[in-house]
């Protein structure tokens, strides 16, 4: 593959009280939350790609993520890949919100 997205659940199961009521009543909490810190899949989704050998070389990756996982996310993605390229984008509040990581 030279491309993979995904919008994976990454909403921390401590910040259910910050979701709007329509969202906690309606969205299936399987598709919302990941764990304490909301990292859970994320975790997840980078480790067994690298296992796995489907990845072509520089193929890139892009993921929804949350407000404030910038910093574990890059920390775990050089762990995995030392050379990757990492790129955040915000969304319209402001917040980094589309990691892209270039293998």
């Amino acid at each position: 593959m030279d491309i993979v997205t995904a919008n994976l659940p990454y909403v921390a199961v401590e910040e259910a009280a910050l979701l709007a009521p329509d969202v906690i009543a309606y969205e299936p909490h399987l598709a919302l939350f990941s764990g304490q810190r909301g990292l859970d899949l994320l975790n997840r989704f980078f480790t067994e790609t690298r296992q796995s050998s489907k990845l072509h070389t520089h193929a890139v990756l892009l993921l929804e993520i949350g407000y404030d996982q910038r910093e574990p996310l890059a920390a775990l993605i050089q762990t995995l890949w030392p050379r990757a390229g990492i790129t955040l984008e915000k969304d319209y509040a402001g917040w980094d919100r589309l990691l892209k990581v270039e293998l």
